[in-house]
């Protein structure tokens, strides 16, 4: 028992010191997991949720929606809210770890988001 209190405490510690660590886009724990959170009370089926300003300015990001938007199933919903607002930023897998690798669901994606890719 004292090992596994040892070891949690050393991964929580671990988890805390990387999220802080000296960078300009460090994000404190606590508050990536409440964003995480909001993302997941938040999501609705729909594919339409706000996107931050520069997301919207970037030209693929834009094309990714978009392509993930018009097909709207239930991994492309989480990806739309997630991917359009930074959600799995400074998380490990990012939006793919938090919207389909856990979910055991197979996702590939649109079909329509290939051409994004020759997007400037």
């Amino acid at each position: 028992m004292k090992r596994l209190l040892l070891f949690l405490s050393l991964a929580l510690t671990s988890v805390v010191c990387t999220a802080c660590a000296e960078s300009d886009k460090a994000v404190p724990v606590v508050v990536g997991i409440e964003r995480v959170d909001r993302m997941f009370a938040e999501l609705d089926g729909s594919c339409k949720y706000p996107v931050v300003e520069e997301n919207k300015r970037d030209l693929t990001t834009s094309c990714v929606l978009e392509s993930l938007k018009e097909r709207c199933n239930e991994i492309d919903d989480c990806l739309v809210y997630c991917l359009g607002n930074d959600i799995g930023e400074n998380i490990g897998g990012g939006c793919g770890h938090l919207c389909y690798a856990g979910s055991q669901k197979l996702w590939n994606p649109p079909e329509s988001m290939e051409q994004c890719e020759s997007v400037p």
